[in-house]
């Protein structure tokens, strides 16, 4: 078999009889095809396994002793190294749809009867040709971009591996702190509130890990019965304080019955914690923080959750002007305050809604935003559903 040349297409042509190999060959050929030819499916399948990337394209008889061509064609597709090629089945009878059904069920993308117009077998070689074409750049795009997310998702867990070491230590350094018999209680205090803005911290550079495995289909969930009652209310202890420190009230509604949903109990609590940390951060000083849990058609505001369980966050800051409602789950994505009032003034990176977003699609729910609340200028709702 002759050297395949680099520069040009190559084709396939397993062929038991002499004259029609010839014909091919030379009408191929005219065409400016490399062909590669073989006299039977065992010769094809050998070819294939040493040499398949060499090849763009199969012409194939159908009726060949010991192998057919829909058995050739059954291989091929069987084969991970030869499924993409494409492969036309040449047969000498007159084609009928039930011919042509089979021949497409065993992987054939194209059927032609002899006498074959070599225009028509041409035109059909360029249009699989063309196709492939553009699957494999498409698949090398796709590859491409996987191993940028791979690259980013490496660089990032690097990053926060880094930032966690120092916190390490400052936790370490803490503790042996509050060993201290000498310590004041205003020094015991102020450790209690470094180690707990510490554990925020650690959290807040975990959502960032989960975020990144998330958005590359590499974070699993570890679910389980849970009762978002009892996630609510464990996170409103934990914020109480800091709600207390700007003079806020947080108010529960719904918490006092069990509302079990299948999930994963550490990262629903981070989305509630989140939700509960951005309505602090923006909502206005001595105002209050409403957590509503419930189903949707007792929720007191019209959100959009039909048969599912819902948690909804409502503070008293400014109204987010209606472009931002979408992009503002989006990373590093902010909501610029406006002299009107129709925005918030943000600070952070902004990846927590998108840690929310990611979270709660994972587990199958949505997350929106109500601004300003219905029946107000102002305020802002954000809700979580979950079935």
């Amino acid at each position: 078999m002759e050297t395949v040349s680099a520069d040009r297409q190559r084709i396939l042509v397993v062929e038991d009889l002499p004259d029609n190999l010839l014909v091919m060959q030379a009408t191929l050929e005219h065409e400016g095809y490399e062909v590669l030819a073989v006299s039977n499916g065992e010769e094809a399948l050998r070819y294939l396994a040493e040499s398949g990337t060499e090849v763009d394209l199969i012409l194939s008889d159908v009726m060949m002793p010991n192998i057919s061509g829909y058995e050739l064609c059954q291989e091929i597709r069987r084969n991970p190294r030869t499924a993409h090629l494409p492969v036309v089945l040449i047969t000498a009878k007159r084609l009928g749809e039930r011919d042509a059904i089979y021949g497409m069920d065993k992987g054939a993308d194209e059927y032609l009867t002899r006498p074959i117009d070599p225009r028509l077998l041409v035109k059909k070689i360029q249009l699989l040709l063309s196709r492939k074409r553009h699957l494999e750049h498409w698949q090398d795009k796709y590859r491409q971009e996987k191993q940028q997310l791979e690259l980013q998702e490496w660089e990032r867990r690097t990053l926060v591996h880094d930032m966690c070491n120092p916190l390490t230590g400052a936790m370490a350094a803490l503790t042996l702190l509050e060993l201290d018999p000498e310590a004041t209680p205003r020094q015991a205090d102020l450790i209690k509130k470094v180690r707990t803005c510490l554990n925020r911290q650690h959290e807040m550079l975990q959502d960032i890990l989960c975020t990144a495995a998330a958005q590359n289909g590499h974070l699993t969930l570890n679910r389980q019965t849970i009762d978002l009652s009892c996630c609510i209310r464990e996170q409103v202890e934990l914020y109480r304080e800091t709600a207390q420190s700007k003079k806020m009230e947080i108010r529960c509604h719904g918490v006092e019955l069990p509302h079990p949903v299948n999930g994963d109990a550490r990262l629903l609590n981070r989305v509630i914690a989140n939700l509960l940390m951005n309505a602090l951060k923006h909502g206005r000083s001595a105002s209050t923080i409403t957590i509503w849990l419930g189903k949707p058609q007792s929720c007191p505001w019209p959100v959009t959750a039909i048969g599912k369980t819902v948690v909804a966050v409502h503070n008293e800051g400014s109204a987010i002007a209606a472009p931002y409602h979408k992009s503002i789950f989006l990373p590093f994505a902010q909501a610029p305050a406006t002299p009107e009032g129709g925005g918030m003034a943000r600070s952070g990176v902004g990846l927590g809604l998108n840690f929310c977003l990611k979270i709660v699609e994972l587990h199958g729910g949505n997350i929106d935003l109500l601004s300003p609340v219905p029946g107000s200028e102002s305020g802002n709702l954000f809700y979580f559903s979950l079935p």
